[in-house]
């Protein structure tokens, strides 16, 4: 219930990860090969900006 797996393609590149929610926290994994170590900042950026779109729409009600 508190973890999920998640995908993430760009380029042509798969990258996988997973989010788990904790109490007060949400954490993201992310598998990143080597030659792309460069983008995962980029990566992680985009994802945190997702994730911030669902908690908004989560704490709007706007989720079922």
């Amino acid at each position: 219930d508190n973890k999920a797996k998640a995908t993430f393609t760009a380029k042509g590149v798969t990258l996988n990860g997973e989010i788990e929610l904790g109490a007060k926290t949400i954490s993201f994994d992310l598998d990143v090969p080597f030659l792309f170590r460069v983008f995962k900042g980029k990566a992680m950026a985009i994802m945190e900006r997702e994730l911030q779109r669902w908690v908004a729409k989560a704490k709007a009600g706007e989720l079922d």
